[in-house]
């Protein structure tokens, strides 16, 4: 599975965990001639981690992240744990693959 599906799949389960997501891809739809960029980075600094970890390379399960740190996952088993930049799951695309926010 490429980068670009798996940031797809994670940003679905991240828009119903984090409602507030929805805000700033909205804005980031909105955003012609690049008037919102300054604002949308903003509030992606504030408000969400740098990366968004996750484990299952099937199922792209989102680990638990607190104060921006990973904290746990379920360990019942051994998990590898990767990571995609938080810009690239929000915003990668067919013509934007690394999710450069413009």
């Amino acid at each position: 599975m490429t980068q670009l599906q798996i940031a797809e799949k994670l940003r679905e389960q991240i828009k119903a965990e984090w409602p507030y997501v929805s805000i700033i891809l909205a804005l980031y739809a909105n955003n012609t001639d690049g008037k919102f960029t300054e604002r949308i980075q903003d509030m992606i600094d504030r408000l969400l981690p740098r990366e968004v970890f996750y484990y299952n390379e099937y199922e792209f399960k989102l680990a638990k992240v607190y104060n921006y740190k990973l904290v746990s996952v379920s360990m019942d088993k051994k998990h590898t744990i990767y990571c995609l930049p938080i810009n690239q799951v929000l915003f990668s695309s067919e013509d934007n693959p690394k999710g450069k926010l413009e």
